[in-house]
Parts: C-alpha cells; structure tokens; sequence
C-alpha cells in the first residue's frame, strides 16, 4: 500500500467512524477525484459525462466504504471502478442518443419535414389547452394511436433494414 493509498485510508476510516464525516471524506474525494474524471474524460471525451461518472464512483465508495478499508488498493478499486462506471454510462448515453434519433424521426414522419408545421407548432399547446378536456383527450387519444401506428410501421422497417 503505498502513501497516498495509506492517506485515503486514514481518511476512509474517519469517515466510517463518524470522526470529521465530511471533511474526512472531502479529503478521499479530492485525492481520488482527478484520477476518476480524466479516467472518464479520456473514454468519453465528455466534460458533463465525466463528472456524473466521478459523482457514481464517489457515491459508490461512500457507500461501500465499510468494506473497503480492508481492499489491498484503493486507488485500484477506485480505476476499476471508474472503469465500469464510465462503460455503463457510454451504454446509456448511446441508447438515450439511439431513442432521440427515433423520436426525430418520429416527429419527421408525424410532423413532415417540410418546414409547414413551423409556423403552427408555437400555437398547438395554446390551442390545446383551449380545449375542454373532453376534447383534448379526444385529439391526444387519436394523436397517441397515430403514433403508435407510424412506430409499429417505422420499427418494422428499421428490422428490415437490419
């Protein structure tokens, strides 16, 4: 275990011990928290990615802190940890950018591309709301099943593509 590992420790244990809670473990995270963000910032390339992943690994050795006073290398837990941390979030920011890509093309089809909507779309929530609820849960009903059809038929092609 070398210096800082035996530092972050000390302060480790501190913060189990309810001894100086938080500055105790200001002190683990300011020693550990440049190692995580370039860590992730390096897979990502993401600035605001980065920090949510060094805020989960954060949150994950606090949590586990207990258990890990015992580990043989903290900073090795924390790089592996940060590893699987920083995989989990590119996974879900590809499937998060994979949903808005289909809900363009959603809009495309539903709306048309061809700029007619511009001048409309800024009146349609307005109008909406104008609507006795009876009404505007007829119009949002019809609209729903309309979409869902244009999904049924844009999912089909997109598995014919495939």
């Amino acid at each position: 275990m070398d210096e800082g590992d035996s530092e972050s420790i000390a302060s480790l244990r501190q913060f189990v011990q309810g001894v100086e809670r938080e500055q105790a473990f200001a002190r683990v995270a300011e020693h550990f928290g440049g190692l995580i963000y370039a860590s992730a910032y390096r897979s990502t390339g993401n600035a605001a990615l980065s920090e949510e992943i060094m805020q989960n690994v954060l949150t994950a050795l606090a949590r586990k802190a207990p258990s890990l006073l015992k580990h043989p290398s903290l900073a090795g837990w924390v790089f592996q940890t940060t590893r699987f941390e920083t995989v989990n979030a590119k996974r879900k920011e590809k499937r998060r950018a994979e949903k808005h890509e289909a809900y363009q093309a959603e809009a495309e089809i539903l709306l048309g591309s061809d700029g007619s909507w511009d001048e409309a779309m800024p009146l349609l929530d307005e109008s909406m709301a104008r609507l006795s609820g009876k009404d505007r849960d007829l119009v949002l009903r019809r609209f729903l099943r309309r979409r869902d059809s244009h999904r049924s038929r844009l999912r089909r092609a997109q598995r014919k593509r495939r």
